[in-house]
């Protein structure tokens, strides 16, 4: 008989769903924070599948994606295996709607695998990555400011059978997917150290991840939580949770290879004018970006480095940058092996 889904006090019987809070610190006030979580357990044995959002405060469309999967289309009754799903990873920049925790400023996706003596940013990276053994598959949802593609982020884990799952994992969310490397070094001694974003910390545990990334940061966007929605779902049947075959994302462009991403930055500063929107193609050399100061004069004409495609347009306060701003994710075709030793 299938036995219940217990996540530390949290605890879900089969073919039910629980919803509860996790404890983790205390405000200067003395009031608790804690981290909601959801546990839906399935009526059937099978694999367990992570699903988080809003590690940075401003990134909220997960959470809704995340709702209506685990509280309106899943049938626990119905579900082979379990989801363990994390609406907001961050309360505390949830709270304060910023992208880094405000109480130390940090960037938490910068950090893992943190530490429980740190900052407050680093023990909750902590708590995450105590928690990775619980699950087998893995997607943490972001989101770009709009406009941008909604996209799948894989990143070339050390194990080849974690690669391949991540991309089939990533093919069947059906989105444009990009390659991001990870950033693993070999210390003198021979260990392999990995970078501070929680993918990183996922894959090193031997577990397909797929970042993906929605649009529009601050806002619910519909068009793009129904994309989200879909793909969750996808990778549900993939993975033989529930019963159906993969169906195309058709509520959102989808480009069709892997690609790398190029990241372009201002130099000088001003008003940006966008000659091309996401998903339209750009060619090496080609303006596709205006700067003009406040009199409206023409300070610069931003050319692309690659052919390739517009991805998203990063400006995180308004439609303006300075020097060393992010202005624009443009992608090309990737080239390289992912799938190689």
């Amino acid at each position: 008989m299938k036995s219940a889904f217990a996540v530390d006090c949290l605890s879900s019987k089969p073919g039910s769903v629980s919803c509860g809070y996790l404890p983790f610190g205390y405000l200067n006030d003395s009031t608790p924070v804690q981290i909601p979580v959801i546990l839906v357990n399935g009526a059937q044995p099978g694999p367990t599948l992570w699903l988080s959002s809003t590690m940075h405060g401003i990134e909220i469309g997960g959470i809704e994606v995340i709702r209506r999967v685990t509280r309106e289309i899943t049938n626990p009754g119905k579900l082979r295996g379990q989801i363990i799903a994390w609406p907001i990873l961050n309360p505390l920049a949830f709270r304060d709607a910023m992208t880094n925790t405000p109480q130390d400023l940090v960037n938490i996706n910068r950090i893992f695998p943190g530490g429980p003596k740190q900052l407050v940013t680093h023990r909750l990276a902590d708590l995450i990555t105590r928690h990775i053994p619980v699950a087998d598959y893995f997607i943490d949802f972001h989101a770009n400011v709009a406009p941008s593609l909604v996209h799948s982020i894989v990143k070339r884990a050390p194990d080849r059978a974690v690669r391949a799952k991540s991309l089939e994992m990533a093919r069947a969310f059906g989105a444009t997917l990009i390659f991001a490397e990870a950033h693993i070094e070999n210390t003198p001694a021979g260990a392999t150290v990995m970078g501070g974003s929680f993918t990183e910390c996922t894959i090193r545990a031997g577990k397909p991840t797929v970042t993906v990334e929605l649009n529009n940061s601050r806002r619910l966007d519909p068009v793009s939580v129904e994309a989200g929605v879909r793909g969750v779902c996808n990778v549900m049947r993939l993975l033989g949770m529930v019963d159906g075959e993969v169906v195309k994302q058709d509520v959102i462009q989808v480009l069709p290879d892997l690609y790398s991403r190029a990241v372009v930055i201002s130099d000088k500063g001003g008003l940006v004018n966008i000659l091309k929107g996401p998903g339209e193609p750009v060619t090496k050399g080609e303006v596709f970006l205006q700067i003009r100061n406040p009199f409206g004069d023409l300070v610069d004409e931003v050319v692309s480095p690659v052919t390739g495609y517009v991805l998203a347009y990063p400006m995180q306060k308004n439609q303006a940058a300075g020097t060393g701003d992010y202005l624009a994710f443009l992608i090309t075709p990737y080239l390289g092996d992912f799938l190689g030793a």
